[in-house]
């Protein structure tokens, strides 16, 4: 009997993060978001039967979300997207009180609910922006700080200035250089750093949560994660698929946290 298999499929404003997943066995990819996904989802599902498949969706990306849906129909591939009315149910039924549903995107909704419950948890995610999300032992969310992500930082110095580079954020630059780009790169990276832990520092300082659970995730955290234990800020739950299990969770699937 062949296993039942099922496409997660995160869509942000700069990539698309795709898991194929029978809880057992997890395979991950992504693209950039607004590109035609069927070259990446001709590889991702190369030598499945597509028939026994199905996708589930979250979105902040209008344009993306059109692509994949186009490239999923092709393949005859059935999905699901996470609207607010699902969120709305999740809430009711689970008991969370997140008095900004209506405007809440699909991505922070599920790292929202991937967390564990009872304890309060501070959720950064790094993408195109830095999200630093808390939710109370009452899963209360008390809302949100948002920055530039550090790919964002870059991007936007070039924009507005006459600076010539490649626009790439160096995962390693010296703290200090005499060379343009990597001056960029420590600024993007050591900045972004510097005020994540600067925040939770003061929520928790604020919000008297000195056993708050801090989790970490979105593309960009492999840029910061080393770089927080440089700076001694050691205890913290690193989980690229975090957003994934949110989804997961969203459509009921009780073995979330099995996706690795």
């Amino acid at each position: 009997m062949t296993t039942k298999k099922y496409l997660f499929c995160d869509i942000g404003n700069s990539y698309t993060d795709f898991v194929l997943t029978d809880f057992s066995k997890t395979i991950r990819t992504r693209a950039k978001t607004g590109s035609i996904l069927d070259k990446e989802l001709d590889h991702l599902l190369e030598n499945e039967n597509k028939e026994n498949i199905d996708a589930y969706i979250s979105s902040v990306n209008k344009k993306g979300l059109k692509n994949l849906s186009v490239s999923l129909s092709k393949r005859q591939i059935f999905s699901k997207q996470l609207t607010q009315a699902k969120m709305k149910t999740f809430v009711n039924k689970y008991k969370y009180e997140i008095s900004n549903i209506n405007i809440l995107g699909q991505d922070l909704f599920c790292d929202l609910i991937a967390t564990k419950n009872d304890i309060f948890r501070i959720i950064v995610d790094i993408g195109t922006a830095t999200k630093i999300l808390v939710v109370n032992e009452k899963n209360i969310f008390l809302g949100a700080s948002i920055l530039p992500g550090p790919y964002s930082l870059l991007k936007a110095i070039y924009a507005d200035t006459d600076i010539k580079g490649k626009g790439i954020v160096q995962s390693h630059p010296k703290l200090l250089s005499l060379d343009t780009e990597e001056c960029l790169s420590s600024g993007a990276i050591f900045g972004t750093t510097g005020a994540i832990v600067s925040i939770i520092e003061l929520i928790n300082r604020n919000y008297n949560s000195e056993q708050s659970t801090v989790y970490l995730t979105g593309g960009g955290s492999d840029l910061i994660k080393s770089h927080l234990k440089a700076l001694n800020f050691n205890d913290f739950i690193y989980d690229k698929n975090l957003t994934i299990k949110g989804l997961a969770r969203a459509f009921e699937f009780d073995d979330y946290e099995k996706i690795s």
